[in-house]
């Protein structure tokens, strides 16, 4: 791995709200965050991002799987582990996904693009939301195999 991404990746798993801060420190101003329900620019709105992410949940854990790179672009594949306080707080949500990380040439990011299925591993779990997707995935499945996937 590249040392930016060995920097960025540490930061990630041990992120809190305090660490948040760091965002000025490790983002480029015009850096992009992009997961399936954010496309961010710049270093305010990112951190914005963050912060609503620790106000509305609680137990907030990344574990990188594994990860590859070079000192430019950095690809890796996470676990995110967390509670919402106010949609199922009962429940601990997993979420797994990859990550496509772009470094400027100081090592900052300017670019974090994450890849994750929201239908499955979020959506299909909210009450009305999830008999909905089950209905629509059976246009999908292959008839006569039984489908190993969550929505």
């Amino acid at each position: 791995m590249s040392r930016p991404l060995d920097r960025y990746l540490a930061w990630y798993e041990a992120l809190t709200p305090d660490s948040v801060a760091d965002v000025d420190r490790l983002f480029t101003a015009d850096a992009r965050f992009c997961d399936p329900f954010n496309d961010l620019r710049g270093r305010d709105e990112i951190r914005a991002m963050l912060e609503h992410m620790f106000a509305t949940t609680s137990e907030v854990r990344f574990e990188v799987l594994c990860a590859a790179g070079t000192e430019a672009l950095g690809l890796a594949e996470w676990r995110c582990t967390l509670r919402l306080r106010r949609v199922r707080p009962d429940h601990e949500w997993t979420i797994v996904g990859a990550t496509r990380i772009a470094f400027a040439a100081d090592g900052r990011v300017t670019e974090h693009v994450d890849h994750w299925d929201a239908a499955t591993q979020v959506y299909a779990h909210l009450p009305l939301l999830g008999a909905a997707l089950r209905l629509a995935r059976r246009a999908f499945v292959v008839p006569g195999i039984e489908g190993r996937r969550g929505a």
